[in-house]
């Protein structure tokens, strides 16, 4: 994890640092972009194994460099390391302010934001469910393989509170990591 994080920081260095004349692919203010994403999640409890996650989001430039984006995901966790099986699945709702740089065919970006997690959980054949808010922010790049399209690569730390459920009185830690490969359409 800690790889990956500082491999992101080395190449948002790097590109930010490309002169001036090799940047094109600049979203414009006023378009918008649609995207989708699988990620390999990591979660902070002890109790929860790590999982897959799917994300889809709409994105909208205010300018160039800003973007404000809504994301819809989920992902899938086992219950470990207690008596009884089961498993804790998320469903998130998310805004996020996005600030991004170009160099050639490649952006990096930083985002930011907050909305609610659902957790839907089944323990020892009894269905529940929980629902927080929290916030994340995390790091990525987009590479523009087409002059309207782009493969993505983000991580995303997601920070939310213990997630009380029917057997775990004092719950899950719901804070969790995601580890995002996607693709990107502008309009």
């Amino acid at each position: 994890m800690r790889n990956i994080t500082i491999l992101l920081i080395v190449g948002v260095v790097s590109a930010a640092a490309l002169p001036a004349e090799a940047q094109h692919n600049v979203p414009e203010g006023g378009t918008f972009a649609v995207a989708a994403a699988i990620s390999p999640t990591t979660t902070d409890s002890a109790f929860l194994d790590n999982g897959l996650g799917f994300s889809g989001s709409v994105e909208g430039h205010l300018a160039p460099f800003l973007s404000l984006r809504a994301q819809v995901g989920t992902a899938w966790w086992n219950i470990d390391g207690l008596s009884f099986d089961g498993s804790v699945r998320p469903l998130t709702g998310l805004a996020n302010v996005v600030v991004g740089w170009t160099a050639g065919d490649w952006r990096p970006y930083v985002t930011g934001g907050g909305g609610w997690y659902r957790y839907n959980y089944t323990e020892a054949g009894v269905d529940g469910e929980n629902t927080k808010t929290g916030w994340d922010a995390g790091a990525g790049v987009e590479f523009f393989f087409a002059p309207e399209a782009t493969l993505t690569l983000e991580t995303l730390f997601h920070r939310v509170p213990n997630v009380t459920t029917t057997r775990a009185a004092l719950g899950y830690k719901g804070s969790y990591w995601a580890f995002a490969f996607g693709a990107k359409k502008y309009f």
